[in-house]
């Protein structure tokens, strides 16, 4: 029996651990789809209870410590889970266990029988007897009108017991879904209406808008493109065009004043010797040569 129950478990933990490293995988991919999606501004995927405001940046610093601890917890219930079905197989080992279920088996095979079978009537009147056939089995068609309201009649006794044993399976199934999907975030196991009790999704599509907000590819390559040209032009302006641009300035000033060209206090020039307004002459600074000529015209050599 120890032994049994150490095997079971190392089981149930190789078995959950292959399942959840697949559920992280396909996690990932669903992630980087929902990204690309939300990137086109596409957001059908995202309920239309949640609306964008400023709280999401708030609710989407949760999403990394739950998206952990739903992993963990999904892990150890996928592991509960599986060793008490491996457990369960081990039994079927016993004699007594699998006499029991044998005989359980026999009793309950006829009642199976008679629940597949019924089950399986429905589509095959559906498409033989109920069906008219002037129209293709697309269109919903319905064929001995008579024949389907007694039919319903009688299936009403008939799809009772059904529904209960059909209730119980889906509690079931419910819990199988809920346990496989509880380390994906991405995925909320409430129904439509009921998604804004899932934390965790919420905190995961918080997530998914601040992202896109902040690492959208087309506004991170807008705001480099501004930021080059704007360093660009600076450096440009700063490197080339300061000591041409104050020359120019120079030379207008002088060309609008000529009168100025004398008063100016200039290395090699002298004051008895400098050129008049209404005269032709010619005034050097540096590699600055500017020529007054008669007129008031300057000319830049």
């Amino acid at each position: 029996m120890t032994f049994s129950c150490l095997g079971s478990f190392i089981g149930a933990f190789i078995l959950a651990a292959i399942l959840c490293v697949i559920s992280l995988i396909r996690f990932m991919e669903n992630h980087k789809n929902n990204m690309l999606r939300m990137f086109k501004g596409d957001k059908s995927f995202i309920p239309k209870f949640m609306s964008v405001s400023q709280f999401m940046i708030g609710n989407g610093l949760r999403y990394h410590s739950f998206q952990i601890a739903y992993f963990m917890w999904g892990y150890l219930l996928l592991v509960l889970l599986f060793f008490v079905f491996l457990f369960c197989l081990y039994l079927l080992t016993f004699p007594e266990i699998r006499d029991w279920v044998r005989s359980w088996a026999e009793g309950g095979g006829v009642l199976l029988a008679v629940a597949f079978l019924t089950r399986l009537s429905l589509p095959i009147t559906a498409m033989t007897i109920f069906r008219d056939r002037n129209y293709s089995k697309d269109v919903i068609s319905i064929n001995n009108r008579n024949v389907y309201l007694v039919f319903s009649y009688f299936w009403f006794f008939l799809g009772l017991p059904m529904g209960v044993f059909s209730a119980m399976f889906r509690i079931l199934k419910t819990m199988a879904v809920g346990a496989l999907m509880l380390p994906r975030i991405d995925h909320s196991l409430m129904p439509d209406g009921f998604q804004r009790l899932d934390r965790g999704f919420n905190a995961y599509i918080c997530y998914l808008h601040v992202q896109t907000a902040y690492r959208n590819p087309v506004l991170r390559v807008f705001c480099q493109i501004l930021s080059d040209e704007t360093r660009h032009n600076r450096e440009r302006k700063w490197t080339y065009s300061a000591q041409a641009r104050a020359r120019w300035f120079l030379a207008l000033t002088l060309i609008r004043n000529p009168q100025l060209a004398s008063n100016r206090k200039l290395g090699g020039f002298k004051a008895g010797k400098a050129p008049q307004p209404n005269q032709g002459g010619c005034v050097e600074h540096g590699d600055v040569k500017i020529e007054v000529g008669r007129y008031g015209l300057m000319q830049d050599k």
